[in-house]
């Protein structure tokens, strides 16, 4: 393990439903896991959700926490896809980045802000 992975990494944030399920969104076909940067970002994004009152924000800053979590939701949920800040008019489009380039994305970020 990374001595990075171990590190804060600034708040992700995503949302679950009363069973602690993630919200995915179908893109493509493609199951997407989607963060956020903010709590700014997340809330203007559950705007757009069918039925906004049944997703509960969540969050961490744990580089380990998020990889582990993401590879979970990927062998075990059958997601394929991940996202970080997809815009609330997204309109069926936004990039994603798969497994192995999400924990790059987190790594990334730690790094950075162990440099700061």
């Amino acid at each position: 393990m990374s001595s990075q992975r171990t590190q804060p990494t600034p708040s992700l944030y995503w949302f679950v439903d009363d069973d602690n399920r993630p919200l995915a969104l179908d893109l493509r076909g493609a199951k997407v896991f989607c963060f956020f940067g903010s709590r700014l970002n997340a809330e203007t994004f559950k705007r757009v959700l069918d039925r906004p009152s049944d997703w509960i924000l969540v969050g961490n800053k744990s580089a380990s926490y998020l990889i582990e979590m993401c590879e979970r939701a990927s062998q075990e949920d059958g997601y394929s896809g991940f996202a970080l800040d997809p815009p609330p008019n997204y309109g069926g489009w936004f990039p994603t980045w798969t497994l192995d380039e999400f924990k790059g994305v987190i790594e990334r970020t730690t790094a950075g802000e162990q440099g700061r």
